[in-house]
């Protein structure tokens, strides 16, 4: 019998909707499905991250069964353990936070003047 083998670092790459980095050290992620959001709350829950979540979306009509999920934690939480995903959301998170600082920046220059 052949088995496969995944890892948390594999599931909230591949069964996340959308990553964003807020530009202050955070991550979000969202899913829409309710299987797939099982799967990211086992792979958080095994790296021993805290998180906050919120059910962004959710139609009761099983027609339609839309449903979305967010989560947030830290990037510096998953550093050790998902190596290619901290160096990835890192790595956007300081693209945002000079976006934050230019925009900090240009909005003090407003006010001074």
């Amino acid at each position: 019998m052949k088995k496969i083998e995944l890892t948390p670092e594999w599931i909230l790459d591949k069964l996340t909707v959308t990553h964003y980095a807020d530009g202050t050290g955070k991550v979000l992620i969202t899913t829409d499905t309710d299987s797939d959001s099982c799967w990211i709350e086992l792979a958080l829950d095994s790296l021993g991250v805290k998180y906050e979540t919120c059910t962004l979306c959710y139609d009761p009509d099983h027609s339609k069964r839309f449903f979305e999920s967010q989560w947030e934690f830290k990037i510096e939480d998953i550093k050790a353990d998902c190596p290619i995903l901290y160096n990835r959301w890192k790595m956007t998170d300081d693209i945002n936070a000079f976006h934050i600082w230019q925009t900090q920046q240009a909005l003090d220059s407003i006010k001074t003047k």
